[in-house]
């Protein structure tokens, strides 16, 4: 188990996608004082989630602590992107299930990934939507988190807060952080290399690094408003 600095970091948050899990978050975070901002391409889903009391709907007017991007794996490098060139906040962290691939893909499009950290709460529930969602929903239980070697320490050190805040424990998967640098590193040699023709593909350092892949084409994504 990882403990968190002393001191408060985390004061705001902005938590994009208000499904079940993305307002359990918001839950758990204003049972604990924290200033939460709701958003979710669908209004009524966000409605939602605001009658429970789970935060302001609409994204912050200036940077926030964190951005949890509580959307699927597939759109979690797009969402990234489009958060960073807002400048929504200081660090980002993530709860999807898949970690290699979409800060592989966040990093191919151009993303600063030293200021996100990986994280998937082992936790949920059978329904699904911000009706179903609880503050209790992550209390004891692990929270996987994925930093790369380059990932900013103040920012491994603010999602460890939050993730305390919830309830949960957070939890260092070095397995999956030593094989995400791989892929990194691998992506990075191969950008370098002067293009020679389609047949000089990524299939080689993809076989190399293990568990990598291109990026599918980039997902519509969440409207902001």
């Amino acid at each position: 188990m990882v403990k968190a600095p002393p001191g408060r970091l985390v004061r705001e948050v902005a938590i994009i996608g208000t499904g079940m899990i993305g307002t359990s978050i918001a839950l758990a975070l204003r049972k604990q004082g924290i200033l939460t901002y709701l958003y979710d391409r669908d209004p009524y889903t966000v409605a939602m989630a605001a009658a429970r009391r789970a935060g302001v709907v609409g994204l912050p007017a200036a940077p926030v602590d964190i951005a949890v991007l509580a959307v699927p794996s597939s759109d979690i490098a797009t969402v990234l992107a489009e958060c960073q060139v807002k400048s929504m906040a200081h660090f980002y962290t993530d709860v999807g299930s898949v970690k290699v691939a979409p800060t592989v893909d966040a990093e191919l499009i151009g993303c600063d990934v030293k200021n996100y950290v990986g994280g998937h709460p082992l936790a949920g529930r059978t329904r699904s939507g911000p009706l179903a969602a609880s503050a209790d929903v992550f209390r004891d239980r692990p929270w996987a988190l994925t930093p790369g070697a380059d990932t900013d320490p103040a920012a491994i050190d603010a999602v460890v807060e939050l993730v305390g805040l919830t309830g949960a424990h957070p939890v260092m998967l070095a397995e999956i952080a030593t094989e995400l640098n791989t892929v990194a590193g691998s992506m990075r040699e191969l950008s370098a290399r002067p293009s020679r023709g389609h047949t000089d593909s990524a299939t080689d350092v993809f076989a190399a690094g293990g568990g990598g892949r291109l990026p599918a084409r980039p997902s519509p994504g969440y409207r902001w408003e």
